[in-house]
């Protein structure tokens, strides 16, 4: 008689057994799990920690590629905005990139994506604001997540441009609504993309990038901590300033922005797909981190405000309007991210919360009043999506992909 040979199954991996970095810690029970109803063991605990080692396989190919082919950026700038099958012999890598962004998931939902985008712009100067004063400001917190930042010089050396860039982003996402493949949205979202790559694939081959602290330069982890500041802590924003989205727009613009970070090349089985997944998976990044505020955030901090005062007065604000939405900045920031950490990252003080308060009770009831009618809902809309997007008009009028001021592809500086 034959004996059966059952093979062995590989074990399954747990926390202790997954290479880790100094920035996560293993969690215990915490305050942020206990509150989320999260269990140490939880799976996707798991998960998360083998984030910091994954990057964004095939943007990095299609990166590794145009670095080593002459003209490889036009190239895919041609790709990108005609068509892959227009280049006469496409790199297979090319080839592998669209044909995974040309094909939208099944679980793309047009009516949420339009939904999601219009509350977006619909927030007008309270959403500009929740951007600025609390999503970037969350993550300037981490001293790890700010390290490709910091060491490409894009905000604590020119602030301005680099935010120029990120509003161009949000506002041709949002414009573009369902992102189709000819929209400006889903093109600029690739662009994004690809400098992601550029950076990662720098800052991987220096020396001083410091992989057992940090784990790999913008690896899956951060981006998905990327996409729940647009949306989770995005809405948080709006809320403490009187917009409190409906949970039909609030479950809309966690939609928009799964599809939207899915086009950037976030990680499917790691994105949240509701509100409460997002609220859950902020409190696990919360109990694992293991971060502190360093003076590259203090620098990015004080670029933040520089830029955003610099930008107001760019457009032409009058000086009651500026120290108005610098205190309203200021305020908020304090608020969500409590005076302790607000002091390490060298906020600008604020003497009194009141008005803040004050301007959240009137926007609340004003928000609820002027819905309560189609016409004076669409007037509404109408209005916040003009504040919006003149807030994030961009002052620079193209793309190139950048590392402390010099382009990361060489002929990049002539597309």
């Amino acid at each position: 008689m034959t004996a059966v040979i059952t093979p062995l199954r590989p074990a399954a991996p747990t926390l202790a057994s997954l290479r880790g970095a100094t920035r996560w810690r293993d969690p215990g029970p915490s305050w942020p799990l206990r509150l989320a109803g999260i269990r140490p063991e939880d799976p996707r605990l798991i998960r998360l920690k083998q984030s910091l080692w994954q990057g964004d396989p095939l943007a990095d190919a299609v990166a590794a590629w145009i670095q080593a082919n002459k003209g490889g950026w036009q190239l895919f700038q041609q790709a990108l905005e005609q068509g892959v099958a227009t280049l006469a012999a496409p790199p297979a890598c090319f080839v592998d990139f669209f044909a995974h962004v040309e094909r939208r998931p099944d679980w793309v939902d047009d009516a949420l994506m339009r939904r999601g985008a219009r509350a977006v712009l619909r927030s007008g100067l309270l959403g500009t604001t929740a951007l600025g004063a609390v999503s970037l400001m969350v993550g300037y917190a981490a001293d790890a997540a700010v390290k490709p930042l910091a060491m490409t010089g894009n905000l604590s050396g020119n602030a301005g441009r680099r935010l120029s860039e990120t509003s161009r982003w949000t506002v041709d996402c949002a414009r573009s609504e369902t992102l189709p493949r000819d929209s400006e949205g889903f093109r600029s979202t690739i662009r994004v993309r690809l400098m992601h790559a550029f950076v990662r694939q720098s800052l991987d081959q220096r020396p001083d990038w410091r992989h057992d602290d940090w784990g790999l330069p913008i690896m899956q982890h951060d981006m998905v901590a990327t996409q729940l500041e647009f949306s989770t802590v995005f809405i948080a924003g709006c809320a403490a300033q009187g917009l409190v989205f409906g949970r039909a727009e609030r479950e809309a613009i966690m939609h928009y922005y799964r599809y939207v970070c899915w086009l950037m090349g976030v990680d499917e089985d790691l994105q949240p797909r509701d509100f409460r997944e997002g609220l859950e998976l902020a409190a696990m990044i919360m109990a694992t981190g293991n971060q502190q505020v360093d003076d590259d955030g203090v620098a990015l901090t004080r670029g933040l405000f520089a830029a955003l005062d610099e930008g107001m007065a760019a457009q032409g604000a009058a000086p009651w309007f500026r120290r108005l939405m610098t205190y309203r900045s200021t305020a908020l920031t304090r608020t969500l991210l409590g005076n302790p950490l607000s002091d390490r990252l060298q906020v600008p003080p604020v003497r009194t919360r009141l008005p803040l308060l004050a301007g959240s009770l009137a926007v609340f009831g004003a928000d609820r009043l002027l819905g309560l009618l189609p016409a004076t809902r669409a007037w509404r809309d109408r209005l916040g999506r003009r504040l919006f997007e003149q807030a994030l008009r961009p002052q620079n009028h193209g793309f190139i992909p950048t590392m402390a001021g010099r382009p990361l592809v060489a002929e990049s500086a002539r597309a």
